[in-house]
């Protein structure tokens, strides 16, 4: 009857495939939008095509990482310094793990989604647009 917390992690197919029942009610948030649209569809499309599953959020956040420093360092022609602040003033990004910003401190400013396990299914239960 007490509800269980976990991280992002969580929603990895081994979580269900290990705990198989136990796992129903496991919740955890994730920072990624509830339905992907336009290019980000686009990309989930080709993703799951090629690797026949749904990018979770680990290849979502791999994606944007690749293609936010891949656009630094080649705009900083490899210069370290000049990509870490590109990577910085990063604002408004849509992004294929969703919309975000990068703060002063290189965090990124994203809105999170609650998550749940239900019959060995990880379910959307509630979307938060801000952050």
């Amino acid at each position: 009857t007490i509800p269980i917390l976990s991280v992002y992690e969580a929603e990895d197919p081994t979580v269900i495939n290990t705990a198989d029942h136990y796992a129903n009610g496991l919740q955890f948030f994730i920072s990624q939008p509830k339905e992907d649209q336009g290019a980000r569809a686009e990309i989930a499309k080709r993703f799951k095509k090629i690797y026949q599953y749904d990018a979770r959020i680990f290849e979502r956040n791999a994606y944007d990482a690749t293609m936010l420093l891949t656009q630094a360092l080649l705009q900083c022609r490899l210069d370290r310094k000049c990509a870490k602040d590109a990577l910085y003033r990063t604002k408004n990004y849509v992004g294929f793990s969703g919309n975000f910003s990068i703060d002063d401190e290189g965090a990124a400013k994203k809105a999170f989604s609650l998550k749940e396990i239900k019959n060995k299914e990880f379910i959307f239960v509630e979307t938060k647009e801000t952050y």
